[in-house]
């Protein structure tokens, strides 16, 4: 008797008789609807099980999630805490705080909302994957540079613990099409990591071109660390879960990293594996497709033509705290700085000054950002100056599609900054800027 569900055979129910010869219709009459009965409890079986299987997952990720909060309150707190003690200190010690003295509770300070703002941005990266809202902006980049940029931030991490950080590159990897953005939050993270969880050991970047099935580009973090077993392998990627809570409550951390790590990487087209045996090291590397070679074609056009007023950028943002940051970081690379509260005084200068590149905030009230782009770019005079956005809106496509050479979100990345920058930086330095302003201490502030 076959065992039919819709018209798809799930098995069949097999009877024999003792002795030769037919069954009695009876018996047949029975046997089918054995048979039926028999699909029906087979197929109840089996969505029992999915719901029991269903019910295992759920309550393990209510598990998970409720250390995380609890493990995520820790996390936050502790810089935050951090930040206002120090703060407080500073402010009621001012009057005996020279400037040495203040200076390291300051770079603690600075380093407390750094780590702040990155499990911050962990959280908000993650919601935006799961809801499908996270934006990739590809570009094609070289790659060199942007692995020593990586190296070069690693450096300290690795110093922290007495570890040796090595990079070992291919020649000619060529180019690579990849939101740079992401790639390099990709590999500070698993840098960051392998350092972490490394000590007085090596951390090698290794990177490749491979040939399997396709073009890649492989990059390896190898590392001498603590390492894993095989079951703390199998949920490393897992949302809101580490290695196991003992590596939370030592090392820190919320179990976002690889998570979203390996996201990242699947939205570009590519994965991120791990190898690893506990007390020997890891080895996480992360696959990603091959761009075709061609030149990256550079912003500043081909003709390299600069504007009048050479090495000068024009700063827009109606936010006077933002304008002072952008400002002493432009002023600290030796470009010359002017500022501008707003959309309409911001145009007027840019016609006035034409200047050599121009910030733009997004959210200003009288004139916003992609108004001010618009305009620039529908004036021909105008119409060839690099502009970077700079705000605390994560619309980088916009931009791009808008015509904006560069993006930032706040709190501004210094580093960033000036790379961003310094390729519209001026042939030859400024000779003089005019400064007027009421206010003595902001006079010498400024020129400072």
């Amino acid at each position: 008797m076959p065992l039919l569900s819709r018209d798809k055979l799930m098995g069949a129910l097999v009877v024999w008789r003792k002795a030769p010869g037919e069954f009695p219709q009876h018996s047949v009459d029975l046997l089918q609807t054995f048979a039926a009965q028999s699909v029906l409890a087979i197929q109840n079986a089996r969505l029992f099980q999915e719901i029991e299987e269903k019910g295992r997952q759920l309550e393990l990720t209510s598990q998970h999630k409720s250390q995380f909060v609890a493990s995520m309150s820790h996390e936050l707190r502790t810089p935050l805490n951090a930040i206002i003690g120090l703060t407080e200190m500073m402010v009621s010690n001012a009057p005996r705080f020279g400037t040495e003295k203040a200076a390291e509770p300051l770079r603690r300070v600075h380093g407390a909302g750094t780590h702040l703002l990155g499990l911050i941005n962990q959280v908000l990266d993650l919601s935006k994957i799961e809801a499908g809202k996270l934006e990739l902006s590809p570009e094609t980049v070289n790659l060199a540079p942007l692995l020593e940029d990586v190296i070069g931030t690693t450096r300290q991490l690795a110093d922290q613990n007495k570890n040796r950080l090595i990079l070992d590159v291919q020649a000619n990897l060529g180019q690579l099409t990849v939101d740079p953005m992401r790639l390099r939050q990709i590999l500070l993270n698993i840098l960051s990591n392998a350092c972490k969880f490394t000590k007085q050991g090596e951390v090698q970047l290794r990177v490749k071109k491979v040939v399997d099935g396709g073009n890649w580009i492989e990059i390896a973090v190898a590392d001498t660390g603590i390492g894993m077993t095989p079951e703390q392998q199998t949920k490393l990627f897992e949302e809101f879960t580490q290695a196991d809570s003992s590596t939370s409550r030592q090392y820190g951390g919320t179990g976002l990293g690889l998570a979203i790590t390996r996201k990242l990487a699947r939205l570009m087209g590519g994965d991120v594996t791990v190898t690893s045996e506990l007390g020997k090291g890891s080895i996480f590397t992360v696959r990603l497709p091959a761009s075709a070679d061609s030149q990256v074609k550079s912003s500043t056009g081909a003709d390299g033509r600069r504007s009048p007023t050479a090495g000068c950028v024009l700063v827009i943002d109606d936010d006077a705290t933002a304008r002072e940051l952008i400002a002493d970081h432009l002023k600290a690379e030796g470009f010359s700085v002017v500022t501008a509260a707003g959309g309409v005084e911001g145009l007027k200068l840019a016609k006035d000054l034409r200047p050599t590149a121009i910030t733009l905030d997004v959210i200003m009230p009288d004139l916003d950002g992609w108004s001010v782009l618009a305009a620039l770019r529908r004036d021909p005079e105008l119409a060839e100056i690099p502009v970077i956005m700079i705000t605390i809106v994560d619309e980088q496509r916009r931009g791009v599609a808008l015509g904006a050479a560069g993006y930032l979100t706040k709190p501004i990345d210094r580093e960033r900054l000036h790379r961003l920058v310094s390729r519209f930086r001026a042939p030859v330095p400024p000779t003089c800027v005019l400064l007027v302003e009421d206010d003595a201490v902001q006079r010498e502030r400024m020129r400072g």
